[in-house]
């Protein structure tokens, strides 16, 4: 992997976090652009605490937040060769009851007011309804207690696949890794100045490596107490280990692993039902607030738009897609596996057409953002912009398209709050 060191993501001079707002501003305004110039829909969901009753400030901040960034992507997608009809919509996130709605890869094709869009139906596998219901804690041992598999923290989510021909998969659960050598990847210089978040070392209040979600102390928490796979700590894996100030880490989400899963089915049993993908909003966490401990579940059922835009470039388009945080998302790359198996063969293909896809959606995002006669981008994100167009220009990887939305993604931030930041 050819790391670069330096203060911005394109270069010493720029500002990380304007240049991680650009890049995933352009990818989502493209991904607009791709979805409705193909003739299908394109929603933004979000989530409210209780939709009857729309009263706290959270709740009311978080709605003009989303009606401002739709605003801002429709006037982009205005300053393109779309009909004037063609627009962006959004919505509410399907109220979540741990009952039957889940995140499904395949029907965000569907009309919105199509039930089957967001809602699975009755599971017809015996195997599918366990893995149900072992996910949202609903299965017992012998002394009674719950069982819990994998990562159940906050933002939890866990994928499975149902509908298969020959036989169904484990459980998928968001896990963390050490990012191998594949392709041009970032890491800041200056994480202190620029306010990045916990600075690299040992330490508590410091992370292990660029990449680490909070820090040493909170993902002690994350892996002992909430279950999560740290596959970094894993001496059987390939390319994993002790890491360093020189080391990247990324979360593989439990829908992307369930993706692979029906892609390498469908590989090997060409022909035959492979399946389809589903995620479930599993994820509890006890937070001290203000001196008094509140309980928050994961409950939002949508895809974040890293996901959103996996699913949709190897053919799992989203059932629901929000612009929340994408925090260190990443794809899991196949050298991790051995080369000739099935495996690594299937997921090398799933990545070369989510690189593909980002390199597709960063362009036609920024043909949106600045035409002829139009310029969007917000006077503070100029340079960021500039430097972007110069990157896609001279770079010849696919791969590095993808990997510069993945060195963004490590700039934690929301997305909505990044296009709101970027476009006037």
């Amino acid at each position: 992997m050819s790391i670069i060191k330096q203060k911005g993501i394109f270069s010493c001079e720029s500002d990380p976090k304007l240049d991680a707002d650009i890049i995933m501003t352009c990818a989502i305004v493209g991904h607009a652009y791709e979805r409705l110039k193909s003739g299908k829909n394109f929603r933004i969901d979000f989530e409210i605490t209780n939709p009857t009753n729309i009263s706290e400030k959270e709740d009311l901040k978080t709605i003009n937040d989303h009606h401002l960034c739709v605003s801002k992507i429709n006037k982009a997608l205005q300053n393109s060769d779309l009909p004037k009809s063609s627009v962006m919509q959004l919505g509410i996130t399907p109220i979540y009851d741990k009952s039957a709605k889940v995140i499904i890869g395949g029907t965000g094709d569907m009309p919105f007011t199509d039930e089957e869009r967001y809602d699975p139906g009755v599971w017809n596998e015996y195997a599918a309804k366990e893995l149900y219901d072992l996910t949202l804690g609903n299965k017992k041992d012998e002394q009674g207690n719950v069982i819990r598999i994998g990562y159940q923290g906050f933002g939890a989510y866990t994928g499975f696949v149902s509908g298969r021909s020959d036989g169904q998969s484990n459980l998928f659960c968001t896990y963390r890794f050490k990012i191998p050598d594949e392709g041009r990847r970032w890491i800041p210089t200056e994480i202190k100045n620029m306010k990045l978040g916990a600075e690299l070392g040992k330490l508590d209040e410091q992370r292990l490596a660029w990449g680490v979600i909070e820090n040493n102390q909170k993902q002690l928490k994350v892996q002992k107490e909430q279950g999560m796979y740290f596959m970094d700590e894993d001496k059987s894996k390939k390319y994993q280990g002790k890491l360093d100030s020189d080391s990247i880490v990324g979360y593989v989400h439990g829908m992307i692993q369930a993706v692979y899963d029906v892609e390498m089915h469908k590989y090997i049993h060409p022909g035959k039902a492979s399946g389809v993908p589903y995620e479930i909003a599993i994820g509890k966490v006890t937070l001290n607030i203000k001196g008094k401990e509140e309980v928050y579940e994961t409950t939002k059922l949508g895809s974040c738009f890293a996901c959103s835009v996996f699913m949709e470039a190897n053919g799992y388009p989203a059932s629901s897609t929000h612009l929340g945080r994408g925090d260190s998302w990443s794809i899991a790359h196949h050298v991790l596996d051995h080369s000739d198996t099935s495996q690594s063969k299937s997921k090398k293909k799933c990545n070369e057409k989510w690189a593909a896809y980002c390199k597709t959606i960063l362009e036609s995002g920024m043909k949106c953002l600045v035409s002829k006669d139009v310029q969007l981008i917000n006077v503070t994100h100029e340079r960021s912009f500039a430097e972007l167009k110069a990157f896609a220009y001279k770079t010849k990887s696919t791969m590095d398209f993808g990997n510069l939305i993945l060195d963004a993604l490590t700039v934690h931030k929301k997305d909505y709050d990044r296009v709101n930041a970027s476009i006037i």
